[in-house]
């Protein structure tokens, strides 16, 4: 909402459009990345997620984790 808070019931899974957690060790996590938005199920997740991040550490999903990979490769090659 306009204050940053987020309804647990507006967060559905990027890949299978659930919001539910139906099995065990496979909640949903919220990617960390600066206005990605997208949540997804451990295992709905490619790579499959076998451990959730700790609280303390941010969590970025494949896509961000790719686009911040690339902007590694272009930084270091046109420094």
């Amino acid at each position: 909402d306009k204050h940053g808070v987020i309804n647990t019931e507006d967060v559905l899974c990027s890949v299978c459009g659930s919001g539910e957690a139906t099995e065990e060790d496979n909640d949903v996590l919220l990617c960390d990345f600066r206005g990605c938005n997208r949540a997804y199920h451990m295992k709905c997740h490619i790579p499959v997620i076998t451990e959730p991040p700790h609280e303390d550490e941010d969590w970025f999903c494949g896509t961000c984790t790719a686009y911040c990979a690339c902007l590694e490769v272009v930084n270091d090659h046109f420094g």
